[in-house]
């Protein structure tokens, strides 16, 4: 549309803000280990709220960026939940959104006293599989 435009643009300001949805966080990708994964099909208009409810179920069910100690009622997570924080409050919060996506079981027990603690990000780049 004769507008240059960079990735960051793209994801905050026609993603993040037109569609606000908080499920393009594990759709769009940096490539790092502490992404989510790569989908190996590309994005399609009939299939998105099927495929980004995937992206999300899996990154949830990755331990490496998530998990819960049912001992101490704590939930890690992956910074990507706080550095978009306000995009997971339109859906009720963090929690309400982990609780809404977790694959059956995976997490019961959280609530919304359930403390929250930040794991670290893997910043190296992913390996070719």
């Amino acid at each position: 549309m004769g507008k240059d435009v960079s990735l960051n643009d793209i994801e905050n300001n026609v993603l993040r803000k037109e569609f606000k949805d908080p499920r393009v966080h594990f759709a769009i990708v940096c490539a790092s280990i502490g992404c989510p994964e790569i989908r190996s099909e590309v994005y399609t208009a009939e299939k998105l709220d099927q495929q980004l409810s995937e992206q999300i179920r899996l990154f949830l069910s990755d331990p490496l960026k998530v998990h819960y100690d049912r001992t101490t009622d704590t939930l890690y997570l992956s910074p990507i939940f706080k550095w978009f924080k306000e995009d997971f409050q339109q859906t009720g919060g963090i929690i309400a959104f982990v609780k809404t996506y977790a694959p059956a079981g995976l997490f019961n027990g959280i609530s919304e006293q359930t403390k929250i603690e930040w794991l670290g990000y893997d910043w190296n780049l992913n390996e070719i599989r």
